[in-house]
């Protein structure tokens, strides 16, 4: 019984083999009563045959213990949400090495940064900047950072991964809301979305010299590694592949390998995407008919809206300083050097083909070239 427990209702077979929502929703609601019913049934099974056989203790144990293993490899218990995390103290900002990634949140004129690899060990951040609740969240699977406006409905932790993506369930609630995009997919709250919020990623040395006493949340050196999956190798193996949990084959846009890095905007016309190698070749890339500029800054990515170039010229990057030809200057995160207007930078996403394209079905995809959008 505890082994039927282990195998058909906590390990979520539905994030590995495509299922039908509708039965992605009744394990959601199940689950947890079905726990209770099931380690109550071992009990008393045990202590019957237990008397029966002389082994009452050990029969007892070995169900409740198979029971528990049932609840803890569900995704919430191996990837547990960070809810309000303290500020680092200066000690522990000046041991974050420079190169560090970190998410750069910015609202209501307050800044606060998240180590990257910090947000993919747990997924899920919970924070509170000045009034608003935000959560900071990481697809490790498809690689996707987004960040949510939470104001209202609360703290988020894991739920599951669906569609090759993760879902995660509000607390209060027990809604289920899809990472890549924020909609929600059942419960009380639905049909909503969360708010997204505008969130850099960029190197700890870039979010300092922005601002010297930036605020960084506490993390331990072990969180500051690159995630992987508790079983050793797997994850490595996985990403190696063209496998994508949850998605079956021919379901998926073959345009690109599944695990293509792309960088994908979401323009007026529709989702438009680039590979992240042609950018890497010339180090930017400038759509004269969009005016859209996207950058490569230490491994980072920024797009912005460039509407200062003239007709048949493009503006020039270089040196970490991107100019026009009426010599205004710019840096890469796009603040004026000589006191002209700030440029308007654009979100965009730098995920796994597979992702963008699960989420965004008729994207416009630019391998090589600048694309004709409007922003």
């Amino acid at each position: 019984m505890a082994i039927a427990a282990l195998i058909a209702f906590f390990m979520p077979l539905y994030a590995i083999i495509p299922w039908p929502l509708g039965l992605v929703r009744v394990h959601a609601r199940a689950r947890v009563p079905l726990l209770f019913i099931l380690a109550l049934s071992s009990a008393l099974l045990g202590s019957v045959l237990g008397m029966a056989t002389g082994v009452l203790a050990g029969w007892v144990a070995a169900q409740l213990l198979l029971v528990l293993a049932g609840w803890k490899i569900h995704a919430s218990q191996i990837f547990r949400a960070v809810h309000y995390p303290r500020p680092a103290t200066a000690e522990m900002r000046a041991r974050l090495p420079g190169d560090t990634r970190v998410v750069l949140v910015e609202l209501d004129g307050l800044r606060r940064a998240y180590p990257l690899n910090y947000v993919a060990q747990h997924h899920v951040v919970n924070d509170r900047l000045g009034v608003r609740e935000i959560a900071v969240t990481f697809c490790p699977m498809c690689h996707t950072a987004v960040t949510f406006d939470t104001t209202g409905v609360g703290p988020l932790e894991v739920a599951t991964l669906y569609n090759g993506n993760m879902v995660f369930s509000d607390v209060g609630t027990y809604t289920w809301w899809q990472q890549a995009t924020g909609e929600s997919m059942s419960g009380p709250l639905h049909p909503r979305a969360l708010p997204l919020l505008f969130a850099e990623i960029l190197t700890w040395d870039e979010a300092l010299a922005s601002q010297p006493d930036l605020e960084v949340i506490t993390f331990t050196p072990k969180e500051l590694l690159p995630f992987t999956l508790p079983v050793p190798g797997m994850m490595e193996r996985m990403l190696a592949s063209q496998f994508v949990p949850g998605i079956r084959r021919a379901e998926m846009d073959t345009r690109l390998p599944a695990r293509e890095m792309i960088l994908g905007i979401e323009t007026v016309d529709g989702p438009a995407a680039w590979r992240k190698a042609a950018l890497a070749q010339r180090g930017f890339l400038f759509d004269p008919d969009s005016k859209l500029l996207v950058v490569l800054r230490k491994g980072t990515v920024a797009a912005f809206h460039f509407p200062h170039a003239v007709a048949g010229e493009q503006p020039d990057v270089h040196n970490g300083v991107i100019a026009d030809a009426k010599g205004n200057r710019w840096d890469l995160r796009g603040r004026s050097l000589n006191g002209g207007a700030p440029l308007r930078m654009v979100r965009v996403s730098e995920e796994y083909w597979f992702g963008w394209a699960r989420f965004h079905p008729r994207t416009r995809l630019y391998a090589d070239g600048p694309a004709h959008v409007t922003l």
